[in-house]
Order: structure tokens, then sequence, then C-alpha cells
């Protein structure tokens, strides 16, 4: 039963099974999803009992009824014993390949594609053996002999072999079959164990066989057909072609598209409604695209069961596209599987399988509680250790518990995980570690099929129609997609061991013509429109080639309409937003109204008020940081969250070179001798890493030592290290803190050090210290002269590192200091920039004792906004 899509074919042949299932007879489909479709379909007519089944369904059958039942090799266990062979094959050439994760899954497409050529793998091994001096071609011999020995070695058939056995004992006792008559109905092509089926069936057994394809000769979208077509319509005893036929949609427009999609000089027409195409800047873009054309159609009227999208991978963008819709409030039925591995289960028992206790103890403890120990254990350089539990126990503390609303989406796929992985160890039997870890990889779990809105690839759906198909992901490298080359015997092999070794194997399939078929089967699916999306560009604003078959749509209809969603449509408009969320956007961002713009000042609570306590006593580091960015100084000095990570090695060595250089200075003799770093410096490096930090440490100090006596102030002498203050600055506010040194001389004067570990910075020179909020020397200066009561003549930022060790800051020149010509000071100014220091502190004071808060991304740091995810301005 030959025609194009919608010639009636399911009509003739569903009919004629109808027809005959009352007695008995069998409709063979592509998928289990269609099997069940069409027995409630027909079930509903009271045509079918349900008989309706896949072909590995019909083989089941075939062996059943010719009582063959051998032991069965499953697809899993033929796949790990590959993974055996190969990994206790010695390679040289091929170690490398050998390693990768699609290597066994190459090698046995290869054994597949031999068996359904009826060539043992030891055959093609000898071939590949005969050419020599090719060490691939000589090592992919000894892995196919390997291989195919161990797989003969096995007591049970692969499903490969187990095809072509079953047909070999219905040949031997055709009349163990019965006259039961097949239909086929939804195949696009037979692969050659299907073909064997079908003749042995017809020819053999002799009972009658209908098969229905979709063909027309001479037709470019179909030309992929024509090898399977004409084999079967030599050994056919009736054909039946079949004429296209408009009444199946309900535009013209759509069967305009059927009846030219690729042929040349095809007439043109006007698209109407029927064709529209969605233009995207990015995949999330496209996604909300097609999301919103998706909700459109639901608001027309539409049901969920009658639209399908499709994109040309699952994996690549079915997650996407999903979540989009389910964002629009779109019902979902998935058809995507995903990775055990990526599962919260899957997680979990690799976690167990690979000693990683945080992410175990993450999915089965409170989360505080966890935070708590990673905390702790990152803080102290190491890793969180914890005992891990037996897989079996591991298993049941992973698999979620019900509560009252029963459970959530993600903890239905956790128990569908866990049948899976269950099943598959109760096949498989002992594994290592590592062969569970990659079978982790390789398990699929099904995501679910909640009625709604199909999610699907082009070939899942080739036996059915629907209102409206949305096809995304017409790129090019995407739809069409290119195959790539074959592993193992490129075509150029493939002509040698023809030539060479007599061995003809099958050339590989046309890609372009696979392509421009599914093209064809995607758009004839729909019955009132189809919607043709593509990206213009990626999230990076870089160009994407869109497909060729999308000039073979506007060939059809120049005028074809164009929905975009650019790069730069950040928000819907609120002409075009689908949801109530989307609108809001949409006005405020037409409005200008934006939800907390940069900048504007925010004013802390009455009660929240109660608990700053920098209102009362700060400390001069705790202002300059406020003076900053009092957003950066709230989540720092104020909420101060628990750092995950150890102290950075820079506050570290500060601390710790501070520490030096006080015993230094007080006269201890030896100190920089037989020093051991400290265990906060570099944790959990190697004791050589954390030796080479602790004696550039010393390095540096002796530098700065020589240095020092290099340069001295005349006259003057530590006299107070580590000095402790708390003095009182306008307002009430006390300043409280400690100041590392201070030099005095005979007449009163007072030089004021403040160790910096790092480097020069030209932000601490006197000129800046109140626009870029570097006045902490200037405070100590202040509260020195409170506390000792001495005329500070200098305050000085000492850098300890770097090519240039003169200090910055201000200071008069009868202090007598190396400083750079616009940090010395006249004795007016000196006391004016400490006037203007004490001035800025009373301004903030008063600030932030109102609660003000007012973000300053581009003073927070260096490189803008320290704290993004918190701060208003960055939103």
């Amino acid at each position: 039963m030959l025609g194009p899509a919608n010639s009636a074919k399911a009509g003739e042949v569903l009919g004629a099974y109808a027809a005959a299932a009352r007695r008995d007879a069998l409709l063979v489909v592509p998928t289990a999803a269609d099997a069940l479709h069409y027995d409630r379909e027909l079930a509903a007519d009271g045509a079918s009992p349900g008989r309706a089944l896949t072909f590995a369904g019909l083989l089941e059958l075939i062996a059943a009824r010719t009582g063959f039942a051998p032991p069965r090799l499953s697809a899993l266990s033929r796949d790990l014993l590959i993974r055996r062979t190969i990994a206790a094959t010695p390679l040289d050439a091929l170690a490398a390949s050998a390693r990768a994760p699609g290597f066994p899954a190459a090698v046995g497409g290869l054994l597949g594609e031999l068996a359904a050529q009826r060539i043992t793998p030891q055959r093609l091994s000898a071939a590949l053996a005969r050419r020599g001096g090719d060490r691939v071609a000589t090592e992919l011999a000894t892995v196919l002999g390997r291989v195919g020995a161990a797989l003969s070695r096995q007591a049970g058939l692969d499903n490969d072999a187990f095809a072509w056995a079953a047909l070999d004992e219905l040949r031997a006792a055709p009349a163990a079959w019965g006259r039961t008559p097949v239909f086929l109905y939804g195949f696009d092509d037979l692969t050659p164990v299907e073909l064997d089926a079908v003749e042995t069936l017809a020819h053999v057994v002799a009972v009658p066989v209908t098969v229905s394809l979709t063909f027309e000769a001479d037709r470019p979208a179909l030309a992929a057909r024509a090898d399977v077509v004409e084999r079967l319509r030599l050994r056919a005893e009736t054909v039946r072609e079949l004429p296209p036929q408009a009444s199946f949609y309900a535009t013209a427009e759509l069967h305009h598209l059927e009846r030219h999609l690729f042929e040349a000089d095809a007439p043109t027409g006007a698209a109407g409604a029927a064709v529209v195409l969605l233009e995207a800047g990015g995949e999330r873009a496209e996604a909300e695209l097609v999301a919103a054309e998706v909700l459109a159609a639901l608001r027309a009227g539409v049901a969920p069961a009658e639209i399908v999208v499709l994109c040309r991978s699952l994996a690549r963008s079915g997650a996407l596209l999903e979540g989009a819709l389910r964002r629009y409030g779109v019902p979902v039925a998935s058809a995507r599987r995903i990775p055990l591995a990526h599962t919260a289960l899957g997680r979990g028992v690799a976690a167990v399988l690979t000693d990683e206790p945080l992410e175990f103890l993450r999915l089965t403890r409170p989360a505080e509680e966890v935070d708590r120990l990673e905390a702790a254990a990152r803080r102290g350089g190491g890793r969180v250790r914890a005992p891990l539990p037996p897989l079996a126990d591991a298993l049941v503390a992973l698999l979620p518990r019900a509560g009252a609303q029963g459970l959530t989406a993600e903890e239905e796929l956790d128990v569908r995980a866990a049948g899976v992985l269950e099943a598959a160890l109760e096949e498989l039997g002992p594994l290592d570690p590592r062969e569970l870890v990659e079978l982790l990889e390789r398990l699929e779990v099904p995501v679910g099929r909640d009625a709604g809105v199909l999610v699907a690839e082009p070939l899942t759906v080739r036996a059915r129609r629907f209102a409206r198909v949305v096809i995304t992901g017409l790129c090019e490298g995407e739809f069409p997609r290119g195959d790539p080359p074959d592993p193992f015997l490129s075509e150029a092999r493939r002509r040698e061991l023809a030539l060479e070794a007599g061995l003809v194997l099958a050339p590989p399939p046309d890609p372009a013509m696979r392509e421009r078929y599914l093209l064809y089967a995607s758009v004839s699916r729909a019955t009132e429109q189809v919607c043709l999306s593509f990206r213009s560009a990626d999230e990076d604003g870089n160009g994407v080639a869109a497909s060729p078959f999308l000039d073979e749509i506007r060939r059809l209809f120049p005028d074809v309409p164009v929905r975009r969603r650019l790069l730069a449509d950040v928000v819907w408009t609120p002409e075009t937003a689908p949801t109530a969320r989307e609108q809001r956007l949409a006005e405020a961002a037409r409005t200008g109204a934006a939800p907390a713009p940069a900048g504007e000042t925010r004013r802390l609570g009455r009660v929240a008020l109660e608990h700053v306590r920098h209102t009362r006593r700060v400390s001069p580091g705790a202002m300059e940081r406020f003076g900053a960015c009092p957003v950066a100084w709230l989540v720092e000095r104020q909420l101060e969250p628990e750092a995950l990570e150890p102290d950075g090695d820079a506050l570290v060595k500060g601390t710790f070179m501070h520490e030096l250089l006080a015993r230094i200075l007080s006269g201890e003799p030896d100190v920089l001798q037989g020093l051991a770093p400290p265990a906060q410096l570099a944790p959990g490096e190697p004791p050589a890493v954390r030796a080479a930090i602790l004696a550039g440490i010393v390095a540096e100090l002796e530098r700065y030592l020589r240095w020092e006596a290099e340069h001295p102030a005349p006259g003057f002498a530590p006299a107070e290290l580590e000095l402790a203050f708390e003095v009182e600055l306008a307002r009430g506010l006390a300043l409280v803190g400690v100041v590392d040194r201070v030099d005095r001389d005979g007449h009163g004067r007072a030089i004021v050090r403040d160790y910096k570990s790092g480097r020069d910075r030209i932000e601490r020179s006197a000129a800046r210290w109140i626009a870029e909020h570097t006045f902490q020397v200037g405070l100590y200066m202040l509260a020195v002269q409170r506390v000792l009561g001495v005329r500070p003549v200098a305050g000085i930022y000492q850098p300890l590192a770097g090519r240039d060790l003169r200090p910055r800051g201000a200071a008069l020149a009868e202090a007598g200091l190396p400083l750079r010509p616009g940090d010395v000071l006249e004795p007016e100014q000196l006391a004016e920039l400490l006037g203007a220091v004490e001035a800025e502190v009373d301004r903030l004071a008063a600030t932030l004792a109102a609660g003000e808060l007012t973000p300053c991304p581009q003073t927070c740091s260096a490189d803008g906004c320290r704290h993004p995810g918190i701060c208003w301005a960055a939103r």
C-alpha cells in the first residue's frame, strides 16, 4: 500500500485490520506508544481486542509460536560483555580511542550492522587483518574478533541474533504460525531483519501481509525510501498506489506544502495562517517563542493532545522546550528519557561508589546540617568525611517518601530511576564500582508521559496526525543534521575491503535524503497549521545559519509570515506577552519602571536598625566599607555570612606578617629562624607548597626590614605595637580599633603606621582619602592624638611587598619619611585633611544611624558590584 502522506492509507490498512481482527490479525506499528494509541482508538470503535504490537513484539510472538525459547542476552548484558572484552584487550594505536565513553557503543553498533548483513565479526576481522600495515585496522580486527568470540561463547542470543534465529525457526516450521494475517502501518522504512520477516511471513508461511509505506515515485522528499519500496514491489502480490487527498487538511495551504515540498519548479502559494515561521535570538528565546505559540493555540480551543512540538534531538533541546512550556502553564507530555546519573538518586548512588560523602549527605540530610559540615571542612582546607552506607541501604535512604501531597515530579523520577537501576542490577549480577558508575550514565529513565502537548522527535510521531505541528531548531547542522563519519569503516575503507578482501559492506544511508524525508514527515502530520522555528543568533550575539529547508518553505510561500523574538527583546511587548507575569514585565519595561533601579536609596526599618551595631561602635575599616558601598557593608560587616572557604591567603599572610613584625620590633631575637607555617596558611596544599609560601613571606619581611633600616625617620622609634583604642567621635559614635604601630620622638610627635602585606596602591595617597574612602589611617591619627596626647605628624600605609616600598599617606616634611611629593603636606593642610576625615565620618555616621542604604556598584570594588545576587542595583 503506497501513497503520499494523508492519502487514506491509514483508512485502508486500519479498516482491513479491524475487519480481520475480529477473527485473528496483528497490527505492527513502529513504537510502543503507537501500539497503545491504536489499541485504544480501535477498541473505542469495538473493532479490535488489542492486538497492536511493535516489531520486537512480533518477533517474540514468532518465537513463542515456534517453541523457540533460547537463553537470551539482553542489550545491557551484551553491552557489559563488550566493555569487559575491550578492557581486557591490549591496545596501542586504539588505546586512546578505547578510553572514550562512546567506543564500546561504536563497537556494538558495528556488530549490529554486521548482523543485519549476515556477516560474522570473525569474517570482517579476517578481512581487516589481510590488509596489513595499518595498525588501527589490525587492532580493530583484534577487538572485533575477541568481542565476536566472547559473544559466541555466551549461552544466550543477543537481540540481533535472536531476531534472525527466530525467523530461521519460522522458515523451518511455517505451519506453527497458523493463518494470522499481519498488517504493518506507520513505517517509513524497514530494516533488513524487518524485510526478512515480511518476506518470510508472506512467501514461506504464506499468510496475508499488508505493508503501508509513504512513497511516491520521483518525489525528492521520499527518495530515501525508494530502495525498500522496490525490493517489496518485486515480491508483492498486489501493489496499490493511492492518490493524494486534500480532504485530510483543514486548509489548502498544507496540502500545497505536502504536494510540492522539495519539488523543482513548484508553484508558489499564499501561506495564510497555515504556515508560520518563528525567528529567535538564542535557544531560550526560541523555546519561549514556541511556548507562546502553543499557548495561543490552546486559548483558541485546540486540545493539548492535538499539538506536537518536534525537535531533532530530545537530548539536546527537549528539557529547554518542556521547561518553557511549563513556565507558561502548558501541560506537557514528554517522550524524553534522561541518563539515570542525572537524577538525584543517580547522583547519590554515584557519590557512594566514588566516596563523595558530601554529595550523598546533600541528598539525605537537612541542608543546614550539611552546610555546617561543609563549612567546617572547607575552612580547614579538607573535605567532608563521613561513613557511607552499603549500596542497598543507600538506595533506601535516597528513595523519596510521599508526603500529604504525594510525590513531586522530581520524586516520581527518582522512584522510576530506582526501579530501572534495581532491574539492571538483578539482570547483570555483580559489578565493580567503576562498571556501576558507567552503568548509571547508560541507563535511561523516562521523564514522564503526562497528558498534554507532546514534545517528541519526528520519527516517533510518523504514524499519527495532529492539528498543530511546531518544528523547532531549523538551523544548519541541527535540522538537517549531518552524520559524523563512521568511526571505524569510512567509505574509503569499505571500498578497500570490497576490492582487496572481497567483503562488500552496505554503504551508509544518505543523510541528506533522510533529513528531507523527516521534514516531509513532520509537516505532513499537521491538519491545521505548521510552525517552523529557527535561530538567527545565539545567546552571545553570534550569527546562526538558518536551515536550507527554510528556503524551500519560502520558495513555496513567498509571503510566509515571520514572528520574531530577537536577542534585544529582553521582554515581550505588552501586545504579545503570553502570560500575566510577562505582561507585567512588559509594562514595566515600557514605562521605565523597574522594581529596583540602580542607586535607589532604601531604608532599614525600625526593627532592623535595633540590630545594627555600627550605629554606636564602629571600626575604621567598617566605616570605610560603608562609605565605599553601604550594601556591601550590610552584607560583609552586618550580616556577616559564614564563609565556606578558608580565609584567603592574602588575609592569613597579612595577619601572620603583622604578628612577626610585632615580635621583631619588640626585641625578640631570631624571629624569622625555624618558622613553621601557620595552620591557616594554604590548608590542604602539599607541605612543599606551604614551605615555599612561608619562604616567600620571610624573604619579603627581610627585604622590608632592610629597606626601613636604610630609610629611617630621624629621631623616631617604635613605641606602641598593636595599640588598641576606643575614642568618641561626633554624635556619640565610638571608634574602636587597633593601630599596627606608633613611632614617637622626645618632642611629643608621633608617626602612625598601618602595614599592608600587598603592593602599593595609589588610592592610599592623602589626596584620595575622602573620594576613595581610604581614610582608615587618618582615623588612626585622630585616635592616637586623643589616646596618647601626642601630635601626629604622619599617617602612612606601609606596603610589605612589591617593587616600590615607599609608603603612601599624609606626612609633614619634619617627619623625614621617603614619601612621594603629593603626600607631603604643610601643617595647615594636614589639619584640614584630618578635619575633613572626621567630617566625612560624621556624615556617614548620620546616614548609618538613619538606616539609609544606597548601592554604589561603581565603588564597591575594583571589579564592580561584589554582591550582585543581593544588591538591587545589579538586578
